[in-house]
């Protein structure tokens, strides 16, 4: 083990049902190495062929349970990108079931390990080639903070970096009861949300008053948090396209499942509110019919209704029994 040289690779992928994916090397040049300027190209003797399938092993081997144990397998094939690999992983107990819920959270890394007398380098231009990196094997690591890019002794891996233990108890745990909505803190909200309950005794000017209250409050709240969404939002997306214009990185995955939760609480609160709107909207449409509209109505209604008694020859009365005849 203290022999054994290992490097970072990409991201892990969860793709469901404990398959994974992603790319155990990937192919740069001496314009642009590592941190430590070390880079793999796609001349870079692997000892491998596309199609080999290798053990999935954990951390390497120096996880004190797990140990060398594999945990799965994966074929690995060349392109132009690097060494991608895609494989499952096997699911037999608790602590292989957390690795992959640690893929699933995006916290996992693909790392290659190959022996230090497979591994040799060539000086180009301020960095080195590697020419031969003998790969011997492939594992999953926890993403480091700060990912160490260049070839390091296994050894100094030290220690685990996502207490798997701890990880396993958590999931066991059952969920934490969501606290109710309050209004606290929204003093005209909380008191139109009491004075039209089913239980309230206010009457009809009261609850019209707490309305108006509560419509300003609301407003009010809902245009500071826009705005500060509108600053976090726009970050956010600057952040995420020069990430992925620069390094190629996608959009991490926690950062997509609270983009799509925000989405779908957002469809909610539009769809809670479009009802509101519509009636809103017909109450306007008729303060905004003037007295005179309402007459001018009013009179083409029973010039209509006097033209269909003159055509039919029916008297309003007989239309009152006009649906009960029996003849």
């Amino acid at each position: 083990m203290e022999d054994t040289l290992a490097f970072y690779g990409g991201a892990v992928k969860a793709l469901g049902d404990g398959k994974i994916g992603g790319y155990l090397v990937l192919f740069s040049t001496a314009d642009d190495p590592d941190l430590q300027g070390e880079y793999f190209t796609k001349s870079t003797d692997f000892k491998t062929r596309n199609g080999r399938e290798f053990d999935i092993l954990y951390r390497h081997g120096v996880h004190p349970v797990i140990k060398s144990r594999t945990i799965g397998s994966a074929k690995v094939t060349m392109d132009d990108v690097g060494l991608f690999l895609e494989g499952e992983l096997e699911l037999r107990d608790n602590y292989e079931k957390a690795i992959y819920k640690l893929a699933e959270m995006g916290k996992l890394g693909w790392s290659s390990g190959a022996m230090g007398h497979l591994v040799h380098k060539t000086p180009k231009k301020k960095a080195m080639e590697l020419d031969i990196w003998g790969l011997g094997e492939a594992s999953l690591t926890p993403n480091p903070v700060e990912p160490r890019t260049s070839a390091f002794p296994v050894k100094s891996l030290g220690d685990e970096e996502i207490d798997l233990d701890a990880f396993m108890k958590s999931l066991e745990e059952p969920p934490k009861p969501e606290e109710p909505f309050s209004t606290s803190g929204l003093p005209a909200l909380d008191k139109f949300c009491k004075d039209v309950s089913p239980n309230s005794g206010a009457d009809g000017n009261a609850r019209s008053s707490s309305a108006v209250d509560a419509v300003k409050e609301f407003i009010t709240v809902t245009n500071v948090l826009g705005e500060a969404f509108g600053v976090y939002t726009s970050r956010l997306l600057r952040r995420t396209e020069n990430r992925a214009l620069k390094h190629a990185d996608p959009i991490h995955p926690d950062t997509a499942v609270q983009v799509v939760g925000l989405l779908t609480e957002m469809d909610r609160v539009q769809a809670a509110f479009a009802p509101v709107k519509e009636a809103l909207t017909g109450l306007k449409h008729m303060s905004d019919l003037s007295k005179a509209e309402q007459a001018a109505m009013m009179v083409k209604v029973r010039y209509s209704l006097q033209n269909y008694y003159r055509i039919s020859g029916t008297e309003p009365k007989e239309l009152e029994n006009a649906g009960t005849s029996t003849s």
